[in-house]
């Protein structure tokens, strides 16, 4: 499949009512919720994007300003399941896999939608991003499945006829904290900016440690040589960002309280810093 003949569905039909306001034109760092699922998705070789709207009239004016193409679902008020349907049935005038993503899930990563697509889709078969062992948004879908989903009408939506076709549903472990948070209130959405902030630059504490166990890294081996420094008070006044802090603090804490006692701790801390400071100070950002 490579990064070849990919789809995406945008569900955007909701009411928004846990908002109270239009969630697809809402913004974060610059650019609505609906822009930043659009590029995700251009920048990442879906080659056609599917924009599904319902309740919200406001959204189908601005959505057809992206170059996308857009479909009413005049049962919106069902669920989003529908909008899954009515979204899949413009698909399959001409198939192919298939992202299906809910337009407040504004902080995925690049990397997660090409992990998803690396490796040849089977047809009929669906491919899942998790996050610390929970499933996450979106889930890859291959043409085939798409055409079992449309006709599906028991319980559980999307969510249902998947876990009924397990079989052929495969995960896929990736680094990005970001499948598993939404915008669906106020307090999300502000949550939401302040993580879009330095999360381009910066992974979070618990991204850091899914980095390190998908790359097979013993803890013990970065406490020798990185993280320990930042628990130095001096070293982190001067050499560390302000806006880095944190997650060099989160990765340190971390392996403190999973891997050793602190005085152990301290020991390690004191001899990292005076190989840090004679050998490695000038490249340290």
């Amino acid at each position: 499949m490579g990064r070849l003949g990919l789809s995406g569905i945008v569900l955007a039909a909701g009411y928004s009512s846990r908002m109270g306001a239009c969630k697809a034109l809402l913004q974060i760092d610059g650019a609505s919720l609906l822009e930043r699922t659009v590029r995700l998705f251009r920048e990442t070789g879906v080659e056609r994007i599917v924009v599904v709207t319902g309740a919200r009239p406001e959204i189908r004016p601005f959505a057809e300003t992206l170059n996308v193409t857009v479909v009413e679902n005049p049962h919106f008020d069902s669920g989003m399941f529908s909008s899954v349907q009515t979204g899949i049935a413009e698909i399959l005038k001409h198939p192919s896999a298939t992202y299906i993503l809910p337009v407040d899930i504004p902080l995925l990563r690049k990397k997660t939608l090409l992990s998803l697509q690396e490796h040849p889709l089977p047809a009929f078969s669906a491919r899942i991003p998790t996050f610390g062992g929970r499933p996450g948004h979106p889930p890859l879908l291959g043409a085939e499945m798409l055409e079992r989903v449309i006709s599906w009408n028991e319980d559980g939506g999307l969510r249902g006829f998947l876990e009924a076709h397990g079989d052929s549903v495969s995960f896929v472990a990736v680094p990005d904290q970001g499948i598993l948070i939404d915008a669906d209130t106020p307090t999300h959405l502000e949550r939401c900016r302040r993580l879009a902030e330095t999360r381009e630059q910066l992974p979070s504490k618990f991204e850091c440690s899914a980095l390190l166990d998908l790359a097979g890294t013993p803890h013990t081996r970065i406490s020798m040589e990185v993280a320990l420094l930042f628990r130095n008070s001096s070293v982190r006044r001067f050499w560390i960002s302000p806006e880095r802090r944190e997650t060099y603090e989160g990765i340190a804490g971390l392996l403190q309280e999973s891997l050793m006692s602190s005085e152990e701790f301290s020991k390690r801390t004191n001899r990292s810093i005076s190989i840090f400071s004679t050998e490695r100070r000038d490249s340290m950002i």
